[in-house]
Parts: structure tokens; C-alpha cells; sequence
């Protein structure tokens, strides 16, 4: 089927009503054993549209959800469009003090909880005001939604940013990796472009069945919940992401694709090899944020082929494509997408080969966002003459591609060098004990600043900090050798599988010290100073 247009004022709805009419027994997706079907989807959407009205649900509410990935989730999403109402999609895992100042934030009336979330949606509203509508999916092929008694009474005033500030469709929240997380505009006719971008990487085709376990308050999830509307292909629905289960999940569902982000392909791969490693039917794994050597590795053991992708939340979710292997990159730029590489003090385009900014423009309408609710400055600094300034560094080569080199925020200046602490971190994941690491800079003694290295080890094993930085010297320049070296037991991740390093402790006492060891003159001294494992 062609494409719909984006340009109407609700291009989902127009999409899921053009299919359901033409092919209402077409598969949308499997749950539990259960397949729903593309007309349900539209019954449901229809169903929860008209409990709306009564519940004060209109054109411009502003509905914050915290509910699973469910066909009646899915249907919730198409209702509040159908709507014109405003979808707010905080993480359903922070606790209420995190969440209500964003549904604060954002100015939501209403939040929408599956029954096993009513306990967190209390506590948000006792904290926020907002009313509390349960989705419920008792019956199959019926959704009800019922308003909830809260105590609200000694709740603050809702926080409605001053500024005149529209909503588009939905808002995502970023990851929050360097402080706090901010309220990215999503248009539908984004969520449409996201759809495709995904299905431009994944290669899926008609009859083609995508193991999904990605929540719906990620852009990553939220995306596939539209491809099935696109191509003829099937969701398999899985409420989490299982190493343990994984396996058996794609065998028994008859997967063809995953979606993996960060070091899920890592995650995978640790299991011990087997005899059943290629008992399967997958044919591809495609995401973002693979490790260069986990690629072929994974590819090789598996037998599956591994797609790679890169973008983000503000771009509709994926920029670029690379089905052709791990020396490409992240790949090339979707149609809509055009990308350059930009110093970062001057703005100025730099050529092949140099490493910079990388800058996104769209070439058709709507494909970037609008910015960010609430905050004005930030979206001045992200988006600058109709471009997407991502903070992060990439360069391109001379076949056109594009190579993802970390984020400015990690570049740490050490010595007068600059030093990407994605390059650092790279090189020390190849260590046989090392299970995960981070590098922060800490101030110096004197001027500019110094890396310290937080090591996870792999279980029962055990990281010696004295031997691990003579390792590194015979792999990184001197002054990217961390000075500084803390184990921990584990990170706190993002929805996107990014280390939360505003987390990480800043302090350089109670940790080990190159340096000191160096003025001890005695490397057992600098054990002394490892301390405990920080978490």
C-alpha cells in the first residue's frame, strides 16, 4: 500500500482507518498467543474515543500514559489522536518524585495507568493534581477506562510553563544523561517518518514477524507500533527485554528481526556458545549503538545480519542507515535527512576525514522537531537555522558514510589535549575482566581536568587497577590513561542504553590514584586508595 500523507491534522488515524478498511483481518500484532488484527486496533481506538468526552478529554488536553506495550495501549495512542489531544509519555520505571515534576512540567490534566500502575499514579497525583483514568484490558478485544478517586487535596497548583508554548502531538523526554531531562516535541507525521526510518534499516518486508519488547515511552518503541500500518508485517509482543528468554521468545513467536539498542548484541552474546546458537529464523538485528566488535561477532555466531542505525528522539528517531557493515558507520543519511559535520566553536562544514559536530537538516518538512516544551533556551541552542545541532561528533569518509565519535560532552581537555571519552572507553571494553566502564572528567590540581575510570568487572572476576592502566598504555597516548580508576558493581542506563554519567561521582579521594601510587613509589599503595565499590 502507498504511503498516506503526513500533511493532514491526523495523518495515524488516516493511515490506521486507510488499512482497516481495505484489509481488516490484515495482522497488527501477537500477544500471548493472541493475535489481534488491524481492525481491532480501529474498534478499540473507537471504543476508548468515545469514553472521552465524559472524562473532559478533548482537543488540546495534555494526557501523560503509563501503560505497557498491549494492543490496548497502542489503541490509547490513536484515540488521543483522533482526539487532537496531546500524549505525554514520561518513563513508566522512575519513581512518583520523578515523574510529577514531569507531568508537572508539561501541564497534564490526566494520566492513564494500566491497573498494575495505579499505586505509582496515585502517588503522582497526590504530588501533581492530575486525575487518573485506569486502562483496562480484562476483556480481550474491549478496553475500558474508568476514573480513578485520588487524594489530590494538598496538591501544588499544576507548573504551566509561562511562555506560549504547543505541544505537537506528543512529547518524549530525553535521556537526561547530563542533567535534567527535557520534553522533546513529536508531531505524528514525526512518528510516521520514525516508522519509516525503521523499517529503511530494518529491511522488513511483507510476512516478515519484529520481537518487540521496547516500552511505549521510548521513541524506539513507540516507532514500531506504526510499521505494521506501512508494511504488511507482524508485531510479537514481549513485556521486557530477556537475555535468559530471548532465544526461546524468537523460536516459538517465528521472529525475523529484532531491534536492539546499546549493548543488548553484548548482552547476547555472553551467554555460552551452543549448539542451538542458529537454531532460529532471525534474519536481522538492527538498532543503534552496537560495539564495532560485537558486529561481526554477533553476525558470526548467530548467523544473522546486523543493520546499524543512528539518530535520535528530535529527528524522528533514525538519520541514518547502514545495511553494508561495520567499517560504514552508522551509514548514510535517510532521503529526508540531509547531515554535515561542523566544528563546533565556528559552525563551519568540515570536509571528509575531519571530526566534528554532526548537524542535521531536513530535507522534507516535519521530519525535525519543533523543539522543546518549557524551554526556550534549549531549543535555541539545538536547533539553529533549521538545523539539528546534536552534540555529538562524528565524521564522514570518502564513500560517504558517516562514523559516530562519541559526545562533545565527553570530551574531556587533559594536559592541552582533548580527549574523547568514548575512545577511551572503547579501547578499555576490549579488556578480558573489564564487563563496563565510564569516563568522567574530575577537576585537576592545577587547571583543566582529569580522567576517572569507573570499571564494572564480569562477575567473580576482579580488576586490578595497577595492571589494568599498564594495559592501556600499550593502546592509548599517555594522556588518555586515566589517572583515576573506581570499580563498581553497576550503572544506572537510560531508556536508550546510555550510561547515566551525571550519576557517577565526581570526587577523587576515595578511589585510585596513578598519581599517588607514582609518589609512593609503591603500586600496593595505590590499592589503598580503591576504597569501596561505588554505586
Amino acid at each position: 500500500m502507498a504511503l498516506a500523507t503526513m500533511s493532514g491534522p491526523d495523518p495515524m488515524n488516516a493511515l490506521l482507518d486507510a488499512v482497516s478498511g481495505a484489509e481488516p483481518g490484515r495482522d497488527y500484532l501477537r500477544r500471548g498467543g493472541r493475535t489481534v488484527a488491524v481492525a481491532e486496533i480501529a474498534a478499540l481506538r473507537d471504543g476508548l474515543s468515545a469514553r472521552f468526552a465524559p472524562l473532559g478529554i478533548g482537543a488540546g488536553t495534555r494526557v501523560a500514559t503509563l501503560v505497557p506495550t498491549t494492543e490496548h495501549g497502542i489503541a490509547l495512542i490513536f484515540a488521543l489522536a483522533r482526539a487532537g489531544a496531546n500524549w505525554i509519555a514520561p518513563n513508566s520505571r522512575l519513581p512518583a518524585s520523578a515523574l510529577a515534576p514531569q507531568v508537572s512540567r508539561c501541564a497534564a490534566t490526566h494520566l492513564v495507568c494500566d491497573p498494575a500502575q495505579e499505586e505509582l499514579a496515585r502517588a503522582i497525583a497526590a504530588l501533581t493534581g492530575v486525575r487518573v483514568l485506569v486502562l483496562s484490558d480484562a476483556t480481550p478485544g474491549a478496553a475500558s477506562l474508568v476514573a480513578l478517586e485520588t487524594d489530590t487535596n494538598d496538591a501544588p497548583p499544576l507548573d504551566i510553563p509561562e511562555e506560549a508554548d504547543t505541544a505537537e502531538f506528543a512529547l518524549f523526554f530525553t535521556s537526561g544523561t547530563t542533567g535534567r531531562s527535557k520534553a522533546v516535541k513529536v508531531s505524528q507525521a514525526m512518528l510516521i517518518y520514525a516508522a519509516r526510518g525503521a523499517l529503511a534499516v530494518s529491511g522488513a518486508r511483507a510476512g516478515d514477524v519484529l520481537h518487540c519488547w521496547e516500552p511505549l515511552h521510548h521513541v524506539g518503541g513507540a516507532q514500531l507500533t506504526l510499521m505494521p500500518l506501512l508494511v504488511p508485517i507482524r508485531l510479537e509482543l514481549f513485556p521486557r527485554f530477556s537475555a535468559s528468554a530471548f532465544w526461546s521468545e524468537v523460536r516459538a513467536c517465528g521472529a525475523t528481526h529484532m531491534h536492539f539498542l546499546g549493548g543488548i548484541l553484548d548482552i547476547l552474546l555472553k551467554a555460552p556458545a551452543g549448539p542451538e546458537d542458529r537454531d532460529h529464523g532471525l534474519r536481522v538485528a538492527w538498532g543503534g549503538g552496537a560495539r564495532p566488535e560485537s558486529w561481526p561477532a554477533f553476525a558470526e555466531r548467530f548467523g544473522v545480519e546486523v543493520r546499524e542505525c543512528y539518530g535520535m528522539t528530535e529527528c524522528s528517531s533514525v538519520a541514518t542507515v547502514n545495511p553494508r557493515g561495520v567499517e560504514h558507520g552508522i551509514g548514510w543519511p535517510l532521503p529526508w535527512f540531509e547531515i554535515t559535520i561542523r566544528d563546533p566553536q565556528t559552525g563551519a562544514e568540515l570536509p571528509a576525514g575531519q571530526a566534528g559536530e554532526i548537524v542535521i537538516a531536513e530535507t522534507d518538512p516535519g521530519a525535525l522537531s519543533a523543539g522543546y516544551l518549557g524551554n526556550s533556551e534549549a531549543t535555541a541552542q539545538t536547533f539553529r537555522d533549521g538545523r539539528l545541532f546534536t552534540s555529538d561528533l562524528g565524521m564522514r569518509d570518502d564513500d560517504g558514510a558517516y562514523h559516530f565519535l562519541g559526545r562533545l560532552g565527553d570530551r574531556v581537555r587533559v594536559r592541552g589535549e582533548n580527549v574523547s571519552a568514548w575512545e577511551v572507553e572503547h579501547v578499555v571494553r576490549a579488556h578480558p575482566e573489564v564487563c563496563e566502564v565510564a569516563v568522567i572528567g574530575v577537576d585537576a590540581e592545577i587547571g583543566e581536568q582529569e580522567l576517572k575510570m569507573f570499571v564494572q568487572p564480569f562477575p567473580g572476576r576482579a580488576v586490578d587497577p595497577v595492571a589494568l592502566t599498564d594495559w592501556l598504555r600499550g593502546r592509548l597516548a599517555s594522556f588518555q590513561v586515566p589517572r583515576y580508576v573506581a570499580r563498581i558493581d553497576g550503572f544506572e542506563f537510560t531508556p536508550s542504553q546510555r550510561i547515566k554519567k551525571g550519576l557517577l561521582p565526581a570526587g577523587t579521594t576515595d578511589c585510585w590514584d596513578r598519581d599517588a601510587v607514582r609518589r609512593a613509589g609503591d603500586p600496593a599503595a595505590g590499592s589503598r586508595h580503591t576504597g569501596e565499590p561505588q554505586t
